[in-house]
């Protein structure tokens, strides 16, 4: 994936290869993954193919926003957890508020907040007074869900149109269906719209995810 998002230069293959290098890192390297996500934004925001009319534009501009979205919260939502593990083994109680936890330096400023600007919902709970109040639990804001965590739509497979043409049918298999289901760009099926198919796989898009279904080998 490394190689493959350096390689493409054409919207919107670019940044969706750009999107799934992020969501590989957030894990393994979540300050590489901000740093995609950032530039992603701004070629989602700058580039001519997503502020043009071109087909599916509209669609893959708002599935990319809102995916930058939800791996932007996943990663600060993580670094405020092992900031709150931190600031737990330091002081053994957790802070009153997110705000002091970034005061504190155990995260970032910035990090409190989610993409929109909305400060992450955290209640610090388990009262002790010993002898004045600490809390030694907290309910912090859920994850996102993973990235790569799909149970449906399901890929079987593709198929050809036609001898002539080189267009693909996709063949989806979701639930209360025991076929597969047969479809088309263009068509959505359980919520999913497809929009794009080829002989490998298929990308089906929400305003919020970007999924890449492959073939299963």
């Amino acid at each position: 994936m490394d190689l493959l998002w350096r390689k493409l230069s054409t919207s919107p293959w670019f940044e969706i290869a750009l999107l799934k290098h992020a969501e590989l890192n957030e894990i393994s390297n979540p300050q590489v993954a901000t740093q995609d996500y950032d530039l992603l934004r701004k070629r989602v925001e700058n580039a001519p193919y997503f502020q043009g009319t071109a087909g599916h534009a509209a669609v893959f501009r708002a599935a990319l926003l809102g995916a930058i979205a939800r791996g932007t919260d996943r990663i600060r939502l993580l670094r405020i957890r092992d900031g709150l593990d931190r600031y737990h083994a330091r002081y053994r109680q957790y802070p009153e508020s997110l705000v002091k936890l970034a005061i504190f330096n155990y995260v970032d400023m910035e990090d409190v907040y989610d993409a929109d600007g909305r400060m992450f919902h955290y209640t610090p709970t388990g009262q002790q007074f010993t002898p004045t109040i600490s809390y030694q639990r907290y309910d912090l804001e859920s994850l996102p869900p993973e990235p790569f965590y799909v149970t449906t739509p399901k890929l079987d497979g593709t198929a050809r149109l036609d001898e002539t043409t080189k267009k693909y049918a996709a063949l989806i298999r979701v639930p209360n269906r025991m076929d597969p289901q047969r479809v088309l760009e263009d068509q959505t099926i359980e919520g999913y719209l497809v929009a794009a198919v080829a002989a490998g796989g298929a990308i089906v898009c929400t305003p919020d995810r970007v999924l890449v279904l492959l073939v299963p080998q």
